[in-house]
């Protein structure tokens, strides 16, 4: 097969897409280049592409065989990923916290098998880390391909000796993945996000091209040519920039960035819609582009990890210029040597690829063993660690009772009137849960919990694009007005439903992630300051016909948002010097300001206090956690205790400062 640059050009585009991607820096109501991620379908593509033809020049030259298809594929893989499994396992010893230390070593055996997509398919929900704090979540394209190399060469040796056939199978087979990937994008999102059935027809569709070339010739001259290479450019570049979290992705949109780089495939060659393609610049990143990807997400998330304030576009492109400087060496001292047999034979081959992985699995299988080894951590800071999501959630029937539509809500207990309590509203209603059991637990109260990740109680609203949020509110109100008034605790995240934004300190914590608006379910407002209205009118008119109705209701108003990761931020401190993070402790540690807090829930407070009624409760949390050691701060934790387990949730530990209040109603002595 004759070099082709402009193919280097397309894994340029493709990987600075992927990067851009990474970076998650907020863009309006989403993410900059939010359909980055195409990259990874364009590198399929390719890949599909060029190992149909190695294998099909290698056929027609009688030289195939497939030990020497997996000696060449394993050159190319191996030596490079195993340089960057080794060194995140010490820089994670020094950063990452216990289960993020032992989540990376389940990452790493998972790329060494390689079935890293499985892992992160099993992994992927609520609970899952976040891509942001991940240094490995992108190996699972990388294990995609891996498996695809486990089927194809066998399929190509079946249909050798009749390439029509074969172009029929590959089509077929893609055809078939095809419409999984459609189904399973609505049907089952993340396995068709990890795994290879979903996936295989964007490979198939690479190859394809390969088997149709030995068939027809390309045209790769000329203005046709020129202008489809241009078309395919073009279908790419608008899908990195529409696409975002919320298409079906894989499916029938992905359509369109597949077409694209087909189109570059075909049609790439001696035209004008090839010469940028073929620049210097792209072609050099196209060169490294491999190393590139295996290094920029690891760079990317131990910066992140290692600072306490968010990355703005300056720290990105410092750390984009030092993926580039890794890759650039990556690429000249480790594939560069490795891919040639006349340097390194087959025997020193497999011996150092053989012993990095034996280092790397022992290494990894030693700290899932030790839990993450938290021990190596100061003692606030193990605390901390062992502060996880989990806790704030009650359980029932071995299942978390979070994050479920109203028909799968769980109950405690019979229902008994008055002294039956109900707990509605978003995940800052599910952390009072536990607690709120184990009071009313003791004093023989019914008890159920109806909250749902992420959707304030506001029936006629929901959050975008989750329309199950409205579905549950439109449930849990016909219930709660059919039932004998009844204690209903109501608790959400206010503020950032009605002003769409998540919560800026002000001081250099700032919540990652795109805005959470709650919005009417018809659609029906004119713009932001009328939706966020009407979200304000919904919440309050909601609440009253509760209290109208007859139940006692107990409002639990904003808890205060910390703006940086409580946990995590302990962390980053422990590292650099364990008498800095005492003295700091000693000073506060990590704090926010009340008057900050009090301009974000102004609106909150207003929309709550124009509930009226005897039948009301009010409950406070910034006044157990403002004000209280430092004036005018709210306090994240003290010397012993850690109030949050991420940014704005409450530990157990933090929990218990708030709930006060209603023990003695619980009681039944208010």
């Amino acid at each position: 097969m004759n070099y082709r640059r402009e193919i280097d050009g397309l894994r340029a585009i493709a990987v600075s897409a992927v990067v851009a991607f990474h970076m998650h820096l907020p863009f309006g109501d989403t993410i900059f280049l939010s359909g980055g991620y195409v990259g990874v379908d364009v590198f399929f593509v390719i890949s599909g592409y060029l190992i149909a033809t190695q294998i099909i020049r290698w056929q027609s030259a009688g030289e195939f065989s497939l030990g020497r298809f997996y000696d060449r594929r394993l050159r190319r893989i191996l030596p490079a990923l195993f340089v960057m499994l080794i060194v995140c396992l010490p820089i994670g010893w020094v950063l990452l916290l216990p289960e993020q230390f032992a989540q990376l070593a389940r990452a790493e055996v998972s790329s060494v098998l390689p079935v890293s997509n499985f892992l992160f398919w099993r992994e992927a929900g609520y609970f899952a880390e976040p891509t942001e704090t991940n240094p490995l979540i992108h190996m699972w394209s990388l294990a995609v391909e891996e498996q695809f190399y486990l089927f194809f060469p066998v399929l190509a040796i079946a249909f050798a000796s009749r390439r029509w056939a074969m172009v029929g199978a590959v089509l077929v087979l893609a055809a078939a993945s095809l419409l999984l990937a459609e189904w399973g994008a609505e049907a089952a999102p993340s396995a068709a996000f990890y795994l290879l059935p979903f996936r295989a027809w964007e490979l198939m569709a690479g190859a394809s091209l390969a088997y149709l070339e030995t068939i027809r010739e390309r045209r790769t001259e000329g203005l046709s040519a020129g202008f489809a290479v241009s078309a395919g450019i073009a279908l790419l570049a608008w899908s990195v920039i529409a696409f975002d979290q919320e298409t079906r992705h894989p499916g029938f949109a992905t359509l369109v960035p597949i077409l694209g780089a087909c189109l570059v495939v075909w049609f790439g060659g001696h035209n004008f819609g090839s010469a940028l393609l073929k620049t210097s610049p792209l072609v050099f990143i196209g060169w490294v582009s491999y190393s590139l990807y295996l290094w920029h997400q690891p760079i990317f998330v131990f910066a992140r990890l290692s600072s306490v304030n968010a990355l703005d576009p300056f720290d990105y492109a410092q750390l984009t210029g030092l993926s580039v400087a890794v890759a650039t060496a990556s690429w000249v001292w480790v594939e560069q040597r490795f891919r040639k047999v006349e340097r390194i034979g087959r025997r020193l081959f497999c011996g150092t690829v053989s012993g990095a992985a034996g280092v790397i699995l022992a290494g990894s299988i030693a700290i899932v063993a030790a839990a993450g080894f938290p021990t190596r951590l100061p003692p606030l800071v193990r605390e901390a660690a062992a502060v996880t999501k989990q806790e704030r959630l009650l359980e029932k029937d071995g299942r978390v009772c979070f994050g479920r539509e109203f028909e799968d809500r769980c109950s405690f207990r019979p229902a008994a009137g008055l002294d039956s309590w109900i707990l509605i509203g978003d995940s800052h209603a599910s952390m009072y849960a536990p607690a709120l059991n184990e009071a009313l637990e003791r004093e023989a109260k019914p008890f159920e919990l109806l909250a749902y990740s992420g959707c304030l109680y506001a029936p006629g609203f929901t959050r975008v694009p989750d329309a199950g949020c409205g579905r549950h509110n439109t449930r849990v109100r016909e219930y709660l007005l059919s039932i004998h008034p009844a204690t209903v605790v109501v608790a959400g995240r206010y503020a950032g439903y009605i002003t769409g934004e998540r919560f800026d300190n002000k001081e250099g914590g700032k919540e990652s992630g795109g805005r959470i608006p709650m919005v009417p379910v018809d659609g029906s407002f004119e713009d932001e300051a009328d939706r966020a209205a009407q979200v304000s009118l919904g919440i309050t008119h909601a609440i009253q016909e509760l209290v109208d109705y007859g139940h006692r209701v107990v409002l639990i108003y904003p808890t205060p948002e910390v703006g940086w990761n409580v946990v995590s931020t302990l962390a980053k401190i422990a590292p650099k010097s364990k008498v800095l993070l005492e003295r700091w402790i000693e000073t506060g540690g990590i704090t926010t300001s009340l008057q900050v807090f009090s301009e974000r829930n102004r609106e909150a407070y207003a929309v709550l206090d124009a509930v009226t009624g005897s039948n009301v409760v009010r409950v406070y949390p910034e006044k157990a956690l403002c004000g209280t050691r430092i004036p005018e701060r709210c306090v994240a934790h003290t010397d012993d205790s850690v109030f949050y387990s991420d940014d704005d949730h409450l530990t157990r530990s933090g929990v218990d400062q708030v709930v006060g209040p209603l023990l003695p109603v619980i009681a039944g002595h208010s």
